[in-house]
């Protein structure tokens, strides 16, 4: 699904380097690792939203600039923080998908204005609007940041059960909530490593 060769970004600075890795074509692959290491960044180029400095990135296939045109709407970035438009939430939700919307409890705030929910609410709203266009490969940066246990567990859950037919790649801080992914990886000192 998503091959990195040898890929490397710099901010001035390299960021990464030498990054090597093949992800599957459906899973759950966690991506850990201290702030400011690089997973932001790493997402957002599997994304086609940033370009990398070095190396090459295949997406099904497909190198990185050709895949920007080909396969745009096939791998999907959630944004690290809660990030709503104006307009209602269903408005939010470009792809309604009733399975995301009920497995995440957003039913009931559909016609509520997006702007005005709860941080938790509208990290939830920008994960949904993801999931709901069913993308090949979901990028979920921090996806259970500023949600509360129940709303956590709800999320993971739909999540897993997504990644037995996509690929789904998220990143964490907490380390055990990691540990249902199927493969994990992390992210230091500007280089990746598997680390189950």
């Amino acid at each position: 699904m998503i091959r990195a060769v040898d890929l490397g970004k710099r901010y001035g600075d390299y960021v990464f380097r030498h990054v090597n890795v093949e992800l599957p074509e459906r899973g759950l692959v966690a991506l850990v690792g201290p702030n400011g290491s690089g997973k932001t960044t790493l997402l957002k180029i599997f994304a086609m939203l940033t370009e990398p400095t070095e190396g090459e990135v295949y997406i099904m296939g497909t190198p990185w600039r050709e895949a920007r045109a080909r396969h745009r709407g096939d791998v999907l970035y959630s944004h690290q923080e809660p990030l709503v438009y104006s307009g209602t939430v269903e408005d939010n939700l470009v792809c309604n998908d009733g399975d995301v919307v009920d497995a995440l409890g957003l039913r009931p705030l559909l016609r509520h204005k997006a702007k005005s929910l709860s941080g938790g609410y509208k990290k939830l709203v920008t994960v949904a609007r993801v999931l709901a266009c069913r993308p090949k490969a979901a990028l979920l940066d921090e996806p259970t940041a500023y949600l509360d246990p129940e709303k956590r567990r709800r999320l993971l859950d739909y999540v897993t059960q997504y990644a037995k037919k996509a690929l789904v790649v998220w990143t964490t801080h907490y380390p055990p909530e990691a540990e249902n992914s199927d493969a994990m990886y992390e992210m230091r000192d500007g280089a990746l490593r598997r680390v189950r």
